[in-house]
């Protein structure tokens, strides 16, 4: 996802549309995470009660902080891989705000048509 130079991300959706998308996402019945630079810029509601706290508090969050320290330089790892366009599942992990960590399986993909 391309950013303007506050950091916004910016796609071609109307606001209207963005928050149909968001609200199809909160239908999900499972956690929807996006990231963008390694920060993350929308979590569905499930993902957020799963790790027991609001979206909102998640949004700018960098991603790293989510997944336990022992698994982070696997992250590292799976980024690259994921740039370099490998773009299988992989699992992995996220610490909830009481410290238990969840498995999760993570599908790299763009979920927001960019504009360059």
């Amino acid at each position: 996802m391309s950013e303007r130079p506050g950091g916004e991300p910016v796609n071609s959706f109307s606001d209207a549309e963005r928050d149909r998308l968001v609200r199809i996402l909160d239908t999900f019945t499972c956690g929807v995470l996006a990231e963008s630079r390694q920060k993350i810029v929308f979590a569905n509601e499930k993902l957020a009660r799963m790790l027991g706290g609001a979206r909102e508090t998640l949004w700018g969050t960098p991603t790293h902080e989510l997944v336990p320290e022992e698994l982070r330089d696997l992250l590292d790892e799976e980024r690259r891989l994921t740039e370099k366009g490998d773009l299988r599942a992989r699992l992995t992990a996220l610490r909830a705000h009481d410290g238990t960590a969840s498995p999760v399986l993570v599908l790299p993909m763009s979920l927001f048509e960019t504009l360059e």
